[in-house]
């Protein structure tokens, strides 16, 4: 189900060109009357990815005009933030087990239906269209459904994708009977894992 890089640039935020983005958000900033807007970044005090997508996003909003201060919590405090909303705009995450949109796109449903989503936002047009692309069996549609769904996500701008990263685990050639999965979420049970020596 998955995007060409062109038909990925037509979506907001993946142009390929950055100077024309920032003009644009400069634009609708200034047809907003927020030409100097200020807001503070709640991020988690972990060094990597939260510290480095913070300075990264605070550097790109100061780039079109806005005011950004971060608050930097430690784990719970930031959780705590982050589930009872008390935030303007958080570092957030998603993990999932499966590449699959049932499991990918229930993060970004309505908050009555999904608690784990933090924009507290309930659109009834996205529940509709997970819902139907989860009892389609027909691949195209369910694709369409799918992307449809993603459009109105970016379109509304409820979240914003910041970066997509893998899954990297290196281990040295005498661990045996680990298996690596996509997500820390699932495998924990390390009672088969033994050394090579």
């Amino acid at each position: 189900m998955a995007r060409s890089p062109t038909e990925l640039e037509a979506l907001p935020g993946f142009s390929l060109d950055p100077a024309g983005a920032k003009a644009e958000a400069k634009r609708l900033l200034e047809e907003a009357g927020e030409e100097n807007l200020k807001f503070t970044l709640t991020n988690q005090a972990v060094a990597n990815p939260y510290a480095a997508l913070g300075v990264y996003i605070i550097d790109q909003w100061r780039q079109v005009g806005m005011t950004v201060d971060q608050n930097t919590l430690e784990s719970a405090r930031w959780n705590a933030a982050r589930i009872g909303g008390n935030f303007d705009a958080i570092i957030d995450f998603t993990a999932d087990f499966v590449d699959d949109p049932a499991v990918q796109l229930a993060h970004y449903l309505s908050r009555d239906r999904a608690p784990d989503n933090v924009s507290q936002v309930v659109d009834r047009t996205l529940d509709d269209l997970y819902d139907r692309q989860l009892r389609t069996t027909d691949l195209a549609a369910r694709t369409e459904l799918v992307r449809a769904f993603e459009e109105r996500v970016l379109q509304q701008a409820y979240v914003a994708p910041l970066s997509w990263s893998y899954r990297i685990v290196p281990l040295s050639a005498e661990v045996m009977g680990y298996v690596i999965t996509p997500s820390i979420h699932v495998n924990q049970d390390l009672a088969t894992v033994w050394l090579d020596r």
